[in-house]
């Protein structure tokens, strides 16, 4: 049994890595992102957009996309927090260090007004073992060739997604991701997603 997340979020674990097996304790969702995030689980997918494509970088990735995307969510999040007058811990993570880079600079500048967030970038390898009231997870990835690279790798796409006690948000091409080939444990987390609509959403993020 896992206490960490609300059960919405630890349905998804349970069914995408446990084979169902892992339950949840009762644990209310906090709706004070619900304007933006309907659910305790979103994906706010890239796929209609023309620039959604990954950057290579020597040996690593990054996606200007996603980080203007994740810069633009925490702005209004902070709006909404700050109107309910909390705090709120986000962990905003990624597979690729380039990645994490190129979200701390975009973040950089606006992070002195987000009062509301305390949040922290960070690669899955760094946060293992930490937890956060959001978790956010930028996939990066996003290529015509439908190369996912090791984020194929189950452990570490778990420990990406179980890092959220209240909301979990993936941020991302899910078709892409749907499509892409060879071994992919993200088409299981967004068929679940698609067949679970009242825990989680697949939305559009428009400003």
């Amino acid at each position: 049994m896992q206490h960490r997340m609300v059960p919405e979020i630890g349905d998804l674990i349970s069914e995408c890595f446990y084979k169902g097996e892992l339950s949840s304790a009762p644990k209310t969702w906090d709706r004070t992102f619900q304007q933006i995030l309907p659910r305790p689980v979103v994906w706010l997918t890239t796929a209609p957009l023309i620039n959604r494509a990954e950057v290579s970088s020597g040996l690593s990735f990054n996606n200007p996309c996603e980080a203007k995307m994740v810069h633009d969510l925490l702005a209004r999040m902070n709006v909404l927090a700050e109107s309910k007058n909390s705090k709120w811990r986000i962990l905003v993570i990624t597979g690729y260090s380039e990645q994490k880079h190129a979200l701390v600079r975009a973040l950089a500048s606006a992070c002195p007004q987000l009062s509301a967030l305390s949040i922290e970038c960070n690669t899955v390898d760094a946060v293992q073992g930490r937890e956060a009231d959001v978790a956010i997870y930028s996939v990066t990835r996003s290529n015509s060739m439908g190369r996912l690279g090791f984020l194929r790798e189950l452990r570490r796409l778990n420990v990406a997604l179980s890092r959220g006690r209240q909301y979990l948000v993936l941020v991302g091409d899910h078709h892409f991701c749907c499509m892409a080939a060879g071994e992919n444990p993200f088409r299981r987390i967004a068929e679940y997603i698609e067949q679970n609509p009242a825990k989680c959403a697949i939305k559009e993020f428009k400003n």
